[in-house]
């Protein structure tokens, strides 16, 4: 110790505290491996990408039936839009009945008994789910599910006319209407206790199509 520097050798290795600065003259400065090194994972965390940093998209509605369904949406919230020429996956399986708007949300049938799905592919690219996609626990949610996948019928519509003709978007609320009655006549056949047939009584009288 000198000058109130340090240089501490022992079996721990070798330590230099100063309190000024660190110098080095040498015609050459040689660095050996370690013989022995080792870096636990745990180091390596704060490198890897936080989950938010992944990209998130939006799935309405986010509750289905075991059932085929009448219609949904996915967006991506990162301001993207979703192309044409885009690959969609959910659980890896690719939506086969999808339709992609000028807008850039794509609306699809989704398939029959969905799991709980945390997250979907675009072109490869997992996205994060806002909230999970699964099958409905309660009537309420059911009946609420049915009412969002009705507003988005009358939406994906609007969006289509805006692209097709207007006879070729009244096959499309044909067909999404005959989907609704379909879906509401099997909720109709669950055991429903009084207050959910209010509820259900409720929300279908809410419930209007746009021509």
């Amino acid at each position: 110790m000198a000058g109130g520097s340090q240089i501490i050798i022992s079996s721990d290795g070798i330590i230099i505290k100063t309190p000024g600065e660190f110098k080095v003259f040498a015609g050459q400065h040689i660095f050996n491996e370690a013989s022995v090194a080792s870096l636990k994972a745990t180091h390596l965390q704060h490198l890897l990408p936080p989950c938010d940093v992944i990209p998130k998209a939006k799935i309405t509605p986010d509750v289905h039936f075991p059932v085929m369904g009448i219609l949904a949406r996915i967006e991506r919230l990162d301001g993207k839009k979703i192309n044409l020429t885009d690959k969609l996956l959910i659980n890896g399986s690719p939506l086969k009945e999808v339709w992609i708007a000028e807008n850039g949300v794509a609306y699809f049938i989704p398939p029959k008994n969905i799991p709980e799905v945390k997250n979907i592919e675009i072109n490869g690219e997992p996205l994060n789910l806002e909230k999970n996609l699964r099958q409905f626990h309660t009537n309420e949610e059911g009946v609420d599910s049915i009412s969002e996948q009705f507003n988005i019928l009358n939406e994906a519509t609007e969006q289509h006319k805006k692209q097709f003709s207007n006879k070729r978007s009244d096959i499309v609320i044909m067909q999404g209407l005959s989907r609704y009655h379909y879906i509401l006549n099997y909720i109709e056949n669950l055991n429903w206790d009084l207050k959910s047939q209010e509820y259900l009584i409720k929300i279908i009288t809410n419930l209007k199509t746009k021509n």
